[in-house]
């Protein structure tokens, strides 16, 4: 177990490359980031494709995004919650 990560707050890169072919390009092109409790920063390709600081985190990549290998980055931050209120019982469950 990893007591120090319970009451993490900061941020976070998270990195993927996708692919997308010739049908898909032609297509509007959304990544939906799911629910966080965060702030987040979408970037294809090395541009941002916007930042989002509440639900919904839906993102239109479409004028970022490139026919063949696609490079995803996502930057989010977590609230400052857990470092201001121990977390509870309920917290620990979900990690």
């Amino acid at each position: 177990e990893i007591h120090g990560l319970r009451a993490y707050s900061g941020g976070a890169w998270y990195r993927k490359t996708i692919s997308i072919n010739d049908a898909d390009i032609k297509n509007k092109l959304e990544i939906d980031l799911g629910n966080l409790v965060s702030s987040a920063e979408l970037f294809v390709n090395g541009r941002s494709a916007g930042i989002r600081l509440s639900p919904p985190y839906t993102f239109d990549i479409t004028e970022f995004a490139v026919k063949g290998e696609n490079k995803i980055k996502k930057y989010w931050c977590t609230t400052l919650r857990l470092t201001i209120t121990p977390p509870s019982q309920h917290d620990t469950e979900a990690i």
